[in-house]
Parts: C-alpha cells; structure tokens; sequence
C-alpha cells in the first residue's frame, strides 16, 4: 500500500473546511463577549482579538488532531471535535489574559 502525504496547506484547508461551524460560533461569542459585556473597545482591537484567536485556535486544532485524534473518529455530526475543544480553552482564556470580562457581574 501506497501512503498519501498531505501538505501543510491542504491540512489547513481542509480543518478551516471541517471547523468552518465551530469557528464561527467561537468568533460569535468572542463578538457578543467583547461588545455586550465589555464598554468602549475600538473596533481594531474587537477584530485583533478574534483574529488571533482564530489562528491560535486552527493551529492548536491542527496539533491536537495529529497528534491525539489519529486513530480515533474527529467528527461529531456537523461539529470538528479538536476545534471545539481548541474553542472552548482558547477563546476564554484569550478574552481573559487581555483582562476582559466575559460574565457579567452584578
């Protein structure tokens, strides 16, 4: 049996492709996180922000699915399991290490 080499381009291709759902929930709620519960943000740091999440966000997708998710079903109906996981540390955290708030306190 021949193996198939993938190039780094079409793996990237390819998880944006599977996680297309999972990044766009993640950068809805980064969105609402940083416009509803956070006053007088500037626009350009409400783009940055999402912007490096989603990049910090595909690359920790990409790790966690050759390096963990190999022998084992990635997919979850409509829903890219290691970009979910990668979305539900990253996007907190990151709204969290540049001091916003993402619950509202009474």
């Amino acid at each position: 049996m021949e193996t198939q080499t993938v190039t780094l381009s079409e793996l990237i291709g390819l998880t944006l492709f599977l996680g297309s759902i999972v990044f766009l929930l993640g950068a809805v709620y980064q969105t609402i996180a940083l416009v509803w519960l956070n006053n007088r943000i500037k626009w350009y740091k409400i783009i940055g922000i999402i912007l490096l999440t989603r990049i910090l966000t595909l690359i920790s997708t990409i790790l966690l699915w050759k390096g963990l998710f190999q022998s084992i079903e990635i997919m979850l109906g409509p829903i890219l399991l290691p970009g979910l996981i990668s979305e539900l540390i990253l996007s907190p955290l990151i709204l969290k290490l540049f001091k916003f708030n993402i619950i509202k306190k009474r």
